[in-house]
């Protein structure tokens, strides 16, 4: 069997499919198989071409291939193809809509990956497994999948001593099962029960509310869209605006519209666009059903949703924004209040197409007139309900919107995109104003810590002195500490022009120099020692006394206090004038 360790680096493709000269879809098994080195099973000779993306959506590949392998022993089988180059290629994930294409071979090669782990498996536990890992393609694995690959499976087996051991295996050659018909309990809906893939993508444009040729979004928006204008002009509908060669190389891979790639989704209750990226803090929410692709402000929900919780709109805006899921109105008829029952045809959904407001087909009001009319209907009443646009259900428009004559809808300004280059100098304000911002805070702490240390040396030396040094030399260690303290303040305002001296437009002239050497010194004078002396003085009946508690309670640590004041200010100042330079 064939082995990966001998080889290079093979490339990863994921989002893959394979078409032959046709174009049409291909399964990559009918392509040779390599059992060993050079040991090469016949296969179809026609052309076959793999196509997907790699490098994280960076590289698109469409390659020639000629021949395939697979290697059973990791916990997922490795398939790999050979292009033309004689390049290995290995698959990923395949493309959503070429998974019933190949799913019969990998439901092979995962049980003979299993099976050869574990040769005393029982069959039971076999199947208990393949339906795990396919839990989300449309058919459970089955019978059928292995014997349409008998052969692989024999040739297999002789390739490989370890798959002749499995007790599956043996018993299953044994038997030579052949096809059945598949019974109802054989097929399983993907996802959950009743949700098909139609439901899970919108039928009909999100532009102008009609069906035709449209491009799906992959993204949790779930919405359709008119992609050329071509594809629009019988509907009057804006469209994409896309080429037919752009639309052709779009479907290649999934496509997302603007609102999905940038996170920026539109709150189905006010209309305003949101960023929905919890990593950054998200400003809309998605509904929870796997069906609904809107998204709202917790405030917009909140006043929507509460009197059927039990709980204040703004406690309910509180745990939504905490990550609370909630439904939105547009699953229950906004008359009964009561969901939707998609078999009985009365029970059925009447969605309007602007806002969260849906009704059962039982409950719509007069005033919303079907396409063909009812009897009793007047005249002049504008249509707003139409049958066989949306699967099992009814598009309407309810009587908030106004509808314009010309469209026969209301107006198409409705969907609204990010302005990506609007994004984009935002970011760039943001990282600018940050950048500007660290740049400051740093050359403020610059200014602390010499503040810092200036005041530890001083501490230093004034416990060394204090003991024998009189009140006069506590005063003028005081007065050098304020000195100290200007001149460092001075030399720190000093380096931040110095440093941006070589811009002409940045530079401090002879004449800014003085106007801040002028500010400092004013600064410097609004703290004197008469002022720390006035501040700390204690009322005595005895004048004698003055003077001497004034000194008592001047201690090293009330001098630091006071320059502490000073340094604060010192900053403050600092701060203005940097801002003025810059």
């Amino acid at each position: 069997m064939a082995s990966f360790d001998d080889e290079a680096e093979p490339l990863p493709v994921t989002n893959y499919h394979f078409e032959d000269d046709r174009n049409e879809p291909i399964s990559f098994h009918v392509l040779p198989i390599v059992w060993g080195k050079d040991k090469r099973q016949d296969g179809k000779k026609e052309q076959i071409y793999l196509r997907g993306i790699a490098d994280n959506g960076l590289q698109t590949i469409h390659r020639a291939v000629i021949a395939w392998k697979f290697d059973l022993f990791s916990v997922r089988p490795v398939i790999s193809v050979l292009s033309k180059k004689k390049k290995w290629i290995v698959l990923q994930r395949p493309r959503k809509s070429f998974e019933k294409i190949i799913r019969p071979i990998l439901v092979t090669l995962h049980c003979l990956s299993y099976v050869i782990r574990n040769p005393e498996t029982s069959a039971k536990s076999v199947w208990e497994y393949l339906a795990n890992v396919f839990s989300l393609y449309e058919a459970r694995p089955s019978q059928n999948d292995l014997v349409e690959h008998m052969p692989l499976i024999r040739e297999a087996v002789k390739w490989e001593e370890a798959l002749a051991k499995s007790k599956f295996i043996v018993n299953f050659l044994e038997e030579r099962p052949t096809k059945r018909k598949l019974s109802d309990e054989d097929i399983q809906v993907r996802k959950k029960p009743g949700l098909s893939t139609d439901d899970l993508f919108d039928t009909v444009c999100a532009f102008c509310d009609n069906g035709g040729n449209l491009l799906c979004c992959e993204g949790r928006c779930l919405r359709s869209f008119h992609a050329t204008v071509k594809d629009g002009e019988d509907f009057t509908c804006e469209s994409l605006g896309f080429t037919q060669d752009e639309v052709d190389a779009i479907r290649k891979i999934d496509f997302y519209c603007k609102n999905c790639q940038y996170k920026q989704h539109q709150c189905y209750a006010c209309g305003k666009l949101g960023s929905s990226d919890k990593s950054l803090g998200a400003e809309v929410f998605p509904c929870t059903s796997a069906r609904c692709g809107q998204f709202y402000h917790p405030h917009c929900i909140a006043k929507l949703r509460y009197h059927e919780t039990g709980v204040s709109a703004e406690e309910l805006e509180k745990r939504i924004m905490l990550g609370e899921s909630f439904t939105c109105p547009i699953h229950k008829c906004c008359f009964c209040k009561q969901g939707e029952n998609k078999k009985d045809p009365e029970l059925q959904f009447a969605l309007c197409r602007r806002c969260p407001t849906s009704y059962h087909r039982k409950c719509l009001p007069r005033d919303i007139r079907f396409a063909k009319g009812k009897e009793g209907d007047e005249e002049d009443m504008d249509t707003r309900a139409w049958e066989g646009l949306l699967p099992d259900r009814v598009l309407i428009y309810c009587t908030k919107h106004r509808i314009v004559k010309a469209f026969g809808t209301p107006r198409r300004d409705h969907v609204k995109f990010p302005d990506v280059n609007d994004n984009k100098i935002s970011a760039e304000k943001k990282t600018f104003c940050q950048e500007k911002k660290r740049r400051l805070t740093s050359e403020s702490l610059v200014v602390s810590e010499n503040s810092v240390s200036m005041r530890k040396r001083l501490s230093s030396e004034g416990l060394h002195k204090e003991k024998n040094a009189p009140t006069t030399h506590r005063q003028k260690m005081t007065l050098a500490a304020k000195a100290g303290k200007h001149s460092k303040l001075k030399s720190a305002i000093v380096k931040p022009s110095s440093r941006k001296s070589s811009s002409p437009s940045s530079s401090l002239n002879s004449a800014r120099v003085m106007r801040l050497d002028a500010l400092m010194k004013h600064a410097s004078a609004s703290i004197t020692l008469d002022d720390v002396i006035r501040k700390h003085r204690v009322p005595s009946n005895h004048v004698s006394s003055k003077r001497t508690a004034a000194e008592m309670n001047i201690t090293l640590g009330k001098v630091e206090d006071s320059v502490k004041l000073y340094d604060l200010k010192s900053q403050l100042l600092l701060w203005i004038i940097i801002s003025i330079i810059m």
